[in-house]
Order: structure tokens, then sequence, then C-alpha cells
């Protein structure tokens, strides 16, 4: 299953507008493929690209496999930020790897090693940075 890179859901109001219409993934809604990429590109939507976007950013849908990799771009003032490898690494992919299904979050461009990946998750696990909400620890 893949997302064309030319046909990406590139504001957060165009993005709002096919989820809460129903027609993100609607083709083929009842494969499980099609309902995790519906899950991903509601986070993706929802969660992370309004927190991207106030600093002029974004983030790109590239493709989900039958694995449940995911892979994302960067957009905008991403592409060049200094802090593109933390905001990865906490901010979309620990969100992401929340999701049933999901066994790993790739960004183009961005390298971590899986050492600093772990160190990340078990310094940042039971926080959360959805818009709206409050950080909290669990």
């Amino acid at each position: 299953m893949k997302r064309s890179a030319e046909q990406p859901l590139s504001t957060v109001a165009t993005a709002i507008t096919a989820a809460s219409s129903g027609t993100v993934g609607s083709a083929a809604r009842s494969s499980p493929s099609a309902d995790l990429e519906d899950c991903v590109v509601e986070v993706l939507n929802l969660e992370i690209r309004p927190l991207l976007l106030i600093h002029g950013g974004g983030i790109d849908l590239l493709a989900i496999d039958e694995d449940g990799r995911v892979e994302l771009e960067f957009q905008g003032a991403c592409r060049g930020c200094a802090l593109q490898s933390v905001t990865y690494a906490i901010g979309v992919r620990q969100r992401l790897m929340e999701i049933p299904g999901v066994r790993e979050v790739d960004v183009r461009g961005v390298r971590l090693s899986k050492m600093a990946l772990q160190r990340t998750a078990e310094m940042y696990r039971g926080y959360t940075f959805r818009p709206g909400g409050t950080v909290r620890s669990t």
C-alpha cells in the first residue's frame, strides 16, 4: 500500500477535511492494511501535522508496507531543521508506534541508531505531547 509522493495531504485543513469526511482510505476499508493506514493518517492529521505546522513544517506519508513499516518525509521548515531528529524520535515515532500494527517508523533523511531510539523511548515513556493536552507522566 503506497501513497504517491505527488499526492500527499500537505496541509492541516485538507487533511482534517479528508479525515472527517471519511474519504481517506475508503476504497478498501475492509482490509486490515487499509484500517492501519486510516489510523496512521488520522494521527498524522489530527495530532502531528498541527504541531509541525506551528513551525512552518509538515510531514507526508509515503508508504505503509505489509509488515507495518511506516515511511514518512518531513516537508517545509522541518526539512532543514537541526532538531528534526528530536521531532522524529519524540514527536512522530513515539506516537505512531502506539498504533496497533505499526512495527517501525522511518523518516527519510533522519538517521538515528536503534540504541538511540531505544534510549529515547525509555526516557519519554509515559509522556504525551498532544495538541490541547498536557505533558503527563504515568
